[in-house]
């Protein structure tokens, strides 16, 4: 395993929060499939569910409250950014709009939570701590967009964050991008173009999280309430699966680290 040993530049995933219908019951469905051990806490009325492997904390997960107008249950990667006001105020502009204007969350971490001009839901955290462990099974090791209209997409996220991009893809079969953050030009995530998306259909953010099998991941989930989108197969990436949970929300699960250049990402 690696544990974080300093802190996330702004641009950086920093975190990864599950808001469902039922937190309950998906904070038990992911400890179960990811091992992980779960700490229930009360504020203001609300329950917030931490995931942790270790004393490693590597995920929350809270319910999806009615007037946030999430547009489905699912996971939403948050950013690091150095000052939330500077980047809340841009989000407008750039062509997005906000669930939950910033907030101080558990932990006193002011965030806020967003969707982006294709209708992705994303948040941001001024604060460069957040995930600890960043490789092992059981941990969040990339996040992926995808999106109707890329470039529209890509666009979004350069104004928002100084994203810049490096196409992978080969031509139009498989349209894709890695993000690299401003401060180094450090890989932290992806860019996909998804044609199977609706006209009027959002796009949405892909966490991926290691694990040692992904076939047999993938069976016990199915197994428990989730479905497979994409059965487990051979990959560059190594052996790798989408899932669909109970409650509706997509993820992957691989069983590689991405490496170096990319751990340092997250």
């Amino acid at each position: 395993m690696v544990v974080r040993s300093e802190g996330c530049p702004p641009g950086t995933p920093n975190w990864v929060e599950g808001r469902f219908d039922d937190a309950k019951a998906a904070a038990g469905f992911y400890a179960r499939l990811f091992g992980w051990k779960i700490v229930k806490s009360d504020s203001a009325g609300e329950t917030y569910y931490e995931a942790s492997l270790g004393a490693s904390a590597v995920a929350g997960i809270r319910s999806r409250q009615e007037e946030e107008h999430m547009p489905r249950p699912g996971w939403i990667p948050y950013f690091a950014v150095a000052d939330l006001d500077s980047a809340s105020n841009k989000v407008d502009g750039a062509g997005g709009h906000f669930l939950i204007p910033p907030f101080e969350g558990f932990g006193k971490t002011r965030a806020a939570v967003a969707i982006d001009n294709g209708g992705a839901t994303f948040g941001m955290r001024e604060s460069s701590e957040g995930l600890d462990r960043v490789r092992g099974p059981g941990t969040m090791q990339w996040n992926e967009l995808h999106a109707r209209d890329y470039q529209s997409a890509r666009n979004f996220y350069a104004e928002l964050f100084g994203f810049s991009y490096t196409e992978i893809g080969h031509g139009t079969e498989f349209v894709n991008s890695t993000i690299e953050r401003a401060s180094d030009g450090r890989t932290v995530g992806g860019i996909t173009y998804e044609d199977t998306i609706p006209d009027e259909g959002p796009a949405y953010w892909l966490p991926w999280f290691q694990v040692r099998d992904p076939a047999i991941t993938a069976e016990h989930a199915t197994s428990w309430g989730a479905r497979q989108v994409l059965p487990a197969t051979d990959s560059a990436l190594g052996r790798i699966a989408i899932l669909r949970g109970p409650q509706g929300e997509s993820f992957g699960v691989f069983n590689r680290s991405l490496g170096q250049k990319y751990d340092d990402g997250i």
